[in-house]
C-alpha cells in the first residue's frame, strides 16, 4: 500500500487543476462513478479487506489520473519563416516564442514540441522534445527564399513517421505555420508542389491534426486556402513587435483549445485582430527586454 501512496505523490503535479480534470473525466465517464462505488461500505470491512479495497482504489486513481494526463498531452509543430523579408522581427520573435514556451512549461500536462525554421531549406531547431527540455530560440531571418510547400510536406511526413513508431504518441497534434509571404521557391528547385502540400495536410487532418496559418500580406488567406486550411484557422498578421507578441499569444490560445477540446477554438486569433490590449501590454513588457 505504501508503494501506491508513493506513486500518487509522484503524480501529484498532474492533478493540481481539479476543476478542469473532473469535468473531463465526468464527461467521458472515465471511472469516477466506479471509484465512488468502490469506496462505499469501507467502514464495515475487516482490516484485511479494508487494505485490499484501499489498494484497489489507489490503483484505479493512478489509472484514471494517467488516462487524463495522456488525453491532455499535445504535440505542437512550429513552422516559422526565416526568409530575409522577415528581417527586423528577430528579437520580437525570439522573446514572444520564449514567453509562450515558458508559459506552457507551467502547465501540468505534457507538451511535445518540434520547431522548424524555414527559408530555402529547413532548420530543425527542436524535434519532438518534451517542452521542459526546450530552450530559448535563436532566430535569424537570413534566408533567400520561402520554400513553404517543401517545408510542409517534409515536416508533416517526418512527424507522422515518428508518431507511428511511438507507442505513447499524443492523440492531439497542432501545426502552427507562420510566414510573411507565399511560397516563392523556384519550381526547378522545389521537391513538392502546392497540391502535394495540400494532400499532406489533408492526410494529417484525417489523423485528427489541427492547423493554423498566420500569414502577412494580402495573399495570406489565398495561400492558406490553397493548402486546404479552414478560413477560421487563418489569421493575417502584423510583422511589428506588437504583432509578433499577438501572434504567439494566439498560438498559445490555439494550443490550449486543442488540449481541452481537441479543436482550435474560433476565438484563438482574438489577440491578432486589431492587436488587442493584452498583446500591446505584453509587447511593452517584452520591449523592455528587447532594448
Amino acid at each position: 500500500m505504501s508503494s501506491i501512496i508513493e506513486e500518487l505523490r509522484k503524480r501529484g503535479s498532474m492533478t493540481s487543476k481539479p476543476k478542469q480534470e473532473i469535468v473531463c473525466s465526468s464527461q467521458k465517464n472515465t471511472g469516477l462513478t466506479a471509484l465512488k462505488n468502490m469506496s462505499n461500505g469501507l467502514g464495515e470491512l475487516n482490516k484485511e479487506s479494508f487494505e485490499q479495497q484501499i489498494t484497489a482504489i489507489g490503483s484505479r486513481i493512478i489509472e484514471e489520473t494517467s488516462k487524463i494526463y495522456y488525453e491532455q498531452t499535445v504535440e505542437v509543430l512550429f513552422l516559422i519563416d526565416k526568409s530575409g523579408s522577415c528581417k527586423g522581427t528577430e528579437m520580437a520573435t525570439c522573446k514572444s516564442y520564449d514567453y509562450l514556451i515558458a508559459k506552457e512549461k507551467k502547465e501540468n500536462f505534457k507538451t511535445i514540441v518540434t520547431n522548424i525554421l524555414f527559408a530555402e531549406g529547413q532548420e530543425e531547431v527542436t524535434f519532438r522534445k518534451d517542452i521542459k527540455e526546450v530552450g530559448s530560440l535563436d532566430y535569424k531571418a537570413n534566408g533567400a527564399w520561402t520554400a513553404l510547400y517543401d517545408t510542409v510536406c517534409i515536416s508533416i511526413q517526418k512527424i507522422l513517421n515518428a508518431q507511428k513508431k511511438d507507442m505513447n504518441a499524443p492523440k492531439k497534434t497542432i501545426v502552427a505555420i507562420m510566414t510573411d509571404g507565399c511560397d516563392n521557391f523556384p519550381d526547378d528547385r522545389k521537391k513538392y508542389s502546392c497540391s502535394d502540400a495540400k494532400r499532406a495536410i489533408e492526410m494529417a487532418k484525417k489523423r485528427g491534426w489541427e492547423f493554423i496559418f498566420l500569414g502577412a500580406g494580402e495573399k495570406a488567406h489565398t495561400e492558406a486556402n490553397f493548402l486546404g486550411i479552414h478560413p477560421d484557422n487563418i489569421a493575417r498578421i502584423d510583422m511589428s513587435d506588437e504583432g509578433m507578441v499577438a501572434n504567439f499569444l494566439a498560438i498559445e490560445k490555439a494550443i490550449q483549445s486543442v488540449r481541452e477540446n481537441g479543436k482550435v477554438d474560433s476565438s484563438w486569433k482574438k489577440s491578432i485582430q486589431n492587436l488587442s490590449l493584452e498583446s500591446k501590454d505584453k509587447a511593452k513588457q517584452l520591449k523592455l527586454e528587447l532594448k
